[in-house]
Formats: structure tokens, sequence, C-alpha cells
């Protein structure tokens, strides 16, 4: 079990809901040197049954377009509304792109609004800092420095590896 730690889980729970209520979504990134428990802590988040979060984990892959298409796929499949889970969902041609990623990311959040789903879309990161050193400027994995209102990444990260800041 993972015990010993539910004041880290509520803290973090506690950031994601004040990140989600901004104008516009964020990160919360989990700090810590290795050995620490950063992926320890995503496991849990990961498979806890009381959270529907996309996840990758990076020691699976660190390719960007393997992130990118990992976590399209998974947020397709859990946000596809119940009625429509019948029908078959495929990706395009251009899934691992990172405009298609943000896009997509975009429409079903817009989708979930619609639907009147206002808990937040979270997706979790294990490992952001063992992806590919980005251009300058943009974030790991081709990530969205932008996200849309009430989507939040959590992503674990060694110390030294920051978000770029946004102009």
């Amino acid at each position: 079990g993972f015990t010993g730690r539910a004041w880290l889980v509520e803290a973090l729970d506690a950031r994601i809901a004040q990140t989600a209520a901004r104008s516009l979504g964020g990160y919360v990134l989990v700090e810590a040197e290795a050995g620490l428990g950063k992926s320890a802590l995503a496991t849990y988040l990961a498979f806890s049954p009381t959270r529907r979060w996309a996840a990758h984990f990076s020691r699976q892959s660190n390719n960007p377009e393997t992130a990118r298409a990992n976590l399209a796929a998974q947020i397709t499949y859990l946000h596809t509304p119940p009625e429509s889970a019948d029908q078959p969902v495929a990706l395009p041609g251009n899934y691992n792109d990172s405009a298609w990623f943000d896009q997509r990311l975009q429409a079903i959040q817009k989708q979930r609004r619609e639907r009147g789903e206002m808990s937040p879309l979270v997706i979790l990161i294990d490992g952001l800092d063992e992806a590919p050193t980005p251009p300058v400027g943009d974030v790991a994995f081709g990530l969205p420095k932008t996200l849309p209102q009430g989507v939040v990444i959590v992503a674990t990260t060694r110390p030294g590896h920051p978000l770029p800041v946004k102009a």
C-alpha cells in the first residue's frame, strides 16, 4: 500500500483545484531528487480507482511523439461520452503532432464543459525531466505551453528542469 503520504496527496489535490480554477489551466510540478518517491506517487495516482487521469511514464518511452500519442489515446478514451462509447474511436494520421495534441486537448475540454463536467481534466507525467531536451522556450515532450481552463498537467521531475515562462 501507499502509506504515510496522505498529506502530500491532499496538498497536490488542493493545488490541482487551485490551478484548474484559473482562467487558463496549468502545470503542477512535483519536484524532488532521485529516489524520494516521485514515481511511487505517480503510480499511486495513476492507478487510483477514484481518479480518471491519463498517464505517461517516461521510463516506458521518453520519445515525445510516443508520449503524445499515448496521452492522446487515453484522453480520447477516458473522455468519450458514455452514449458514444460503443462507437469506434480512431486517432488521425497526425495524432502524434504537437499542434494536433493541443487542438485535441482543447476540443475534449470544450466538449466536457458543454456536457457540464466541471471537474479538472488531469494528465499525469512521470519523469518530465527524462524527456529529450526541448528547443528553448518549449515544454518537454512537445506539450502545450498554454492549457485550456480546467486542464492540469501534473508532472514529476528532478530539480533543475523548470517549465518555460510564458511571454
